[in-house]
């Protein structure tokens, strides 16, 4: 295809780029779910979505790059973003706290990715560690941290909720 015949599809190449990056996405999402399996637990799906796209932005050249400077296609907004964490708000997160660990993973693993995208840096990564492993080290310590807010949180919820019944016991015993 030559690039005017691209041009009749998209009006400019930020719209040609933004569809290319909700491509990419749309296509993590489909794997990782594969992989993962429709009942994962939260945590699994995090890890494995992260895996998943981190694998996929690596088979495009500047896979990160065309992600991370594309704004937000109404795809992504009305669809990806809300699969992406409806594993964690279906376990109990909030959707502030499902989408800030759905950032945060994300975050991490496009600043991963676009160190391996860039020749120089990786070469300096790979000769101190293996960077598969030190990459699920990675999105394994930030999830780990998203499992202890949530019980936090949890714990928390839960305290107040016997507070409260309390409270109402209590109110109903003095009338």
């Amino acid at each position: 295809m030559q690039s005017p015949a691209l041009y009749y599809h998209f009006k400019d190449k930020q719209e040609l780029l933004g569809q290319m990056a909700a491509a990419m996405v749309a296509e993590c999402y489909a794997v990782a779910l594969k992989e993962a399996g429709a009942n994962a637990e939260w945590d699994v799906w995090l890890c494995t979505y992260a895996q998943v796209m981190r694998r996929t932005l690596l088979h495009y050249r500047d896979g990160a790059r065309v992600l991370t400077t594309q704004s937000p296609t109404g795809q992504m907004k009305t669809q990806h973003t809300p699969a992406m964490t409806q594993p964690l708000i279906a376990a109990g997160f909030s959707k502030e706290l499902a989408v800030e660990a759905g950032a945060s993973v994300a975050a991490f693993m496009l600043g991963w990715v676009s160190n391996e995208q860039n020749p120089a840096i990786h070469a300096f990564m790979a000769s101190l560690l293996d960077l598969d492993l030190a990459f699920e080290h990675g999105v394994e310590a930030l999830v780990a941290g998203f499992r202890v807010k949530f019980a936090a949180l949890n714990k928390t919820r839960s305290r107040r909720t016997r507070r409260s019944l309390a409270t109402r016991r209590h109110r109903v015993r003095s009338s």
